[in-house]
């Protein structure tokens, strides 16, 4: 009996450890629609990510964020009126336990199309963040910001 239990208790965990691995995994080397900049705004304490599939010939608008496969993140915008005026923001990302830590470094901020310039921030900014998946849409829940002065 004792034999049976360890197995089925063995056999749990790997289910569990391989759906959030695979899970995780998911969210690298995509691009994913936002429903807003992604760790710009510090009154935002939830993101929505919708996986996005471009579909040719159509115009691709809107927020995005892409975890690449080097531990570096970009989240940016493209605009209808053709990306005069956008912002990027970069840096890099860590997942365990769905557990997503967010270092951002740099923020571009452009607004050359209407008239401004085009500012950089280097900055040191932390967040962490509980991943949870709804449906075919991501959730990510502030856990934790940590602020340093800007470099």
């Amino acid at each position: 009996m004792k034999k049976f239990n360890f197995i089925a208790i063995f056999a749990v965990i790997s289910v569990m450890s391989f759906s959030n691995n695979q899970y995780n995994n998911s969210l690298i080397g995509n691009v994913w629609k936002i429903d807003n900049f992604f760790c710009l705004d510090e009154q935002i304490k939830h993101y929505t990510l919708e996986l996005h599939i471009k579909e040719q010939g159509k115009l691709n608008w809107g927020t995005f964020v892409e975890f690449k496969n080097d531990g570096t993140f970009r989240s940016y915008n493209h605009e209808r009126c053709g990306n005069t005026v956008f912002n990027t923001i970069t840096g890099t990302y860590s997942i365990k336990n769905q557990i997503l830590t967010i270092n951002v470094d740099t923020i571009v901020i452009n607004k050359r199309g209407i008239g401004g310039d085009i500012r950089t921030e280097y900055i040191e900014e932390s967040y962490q963040f509980e991943i949870k998946q709804n449906n075919n849409k991501v959730d990510l829940f502030l856990i934790n910001r940590i602020i340093s002065n800007a470099k």
